[in-house]
């Protein structure tokens, strides 16, 4: 892994400063080999854990990145002949109209185990997807309850398909939890 020190790097930054690459302070009571071996491979697995953690970030990044898609919501607005709500839209969202997004129906931090799912992403305008991320109305920008953002969802995507999202949250909010203490 780039940026990562080799036993005799992490030995020698111990020997010249009195701590670790990644200790808090100074120690108190010097490291024998074997210690600073043991420090050395608790490093590395940090190191990793870390590594893995950006690789998991960079790809739900690449998983927002904008889409050559329409918009689905302008399409809905189109299609229903909201004409005013329509040309607001364009209006206030200008250029961010035309970045397309991946957004998530059911949020990701509402539903982790719907992040990955196809039914539950759509493209939508950068704009509108975020206000609606921050319960927004998607043309007007003014706060919204939780029923009008269901109701704009539904919108979007379709009341049926709204709820079959629903019914999937409910079953994987129902799954039970591993607990790590066992039950005598």
């Amino acid at each position: 892994m780039v940026g990562d020190l080799t036993f005799e790097e992490y030995k020698e930054f111990y020997e010249q400063r009195g701590f670790l690459p990644d200790d808090v302070s100074p120690r108190k009571n010097s490291l024998s080999d074997r210690q600073l071996k043991t420090r050395y491979n608790k490093y590395l697995k940090r190191r990793e854990k870390q590594q893995r953690k950006i690789e998991r970030k960079k790809e739900e990044i690449q998983n927002l990145q904008p889409t050559s898609e329409t918009c689905l919501f302008e399409r809905r607005l189109q299609w229903e002949g909201e004409v005013e709500h329509h040309r607001d839209l364009v209006e206030n969202a200008g250029p961010l109209l035309d970045q397309v997004d991946r957004a998530h129906v059911i949020g990701r931090g509402r539903c982790p185990a719907l992040k990955e799912d196809e039914e539950n992403i759509v493209p939508l305008n950068r704009y509108s997807h975020s206000l609606l991320d921050q319960y927004k109305d998607p043309i007007y920008g003014t706060p919204i309850s939780s029923e009008v953002h269901r109701a704009i969802w539904a919108f979007i995507v379709g009341e049926r398909e709204l709820e079959n999202l629903e019914e999937k949250e409910k079953a994987a909010n129902l799954k039970p939890i591993a607990s790590k203490s066992k039950i005598m």
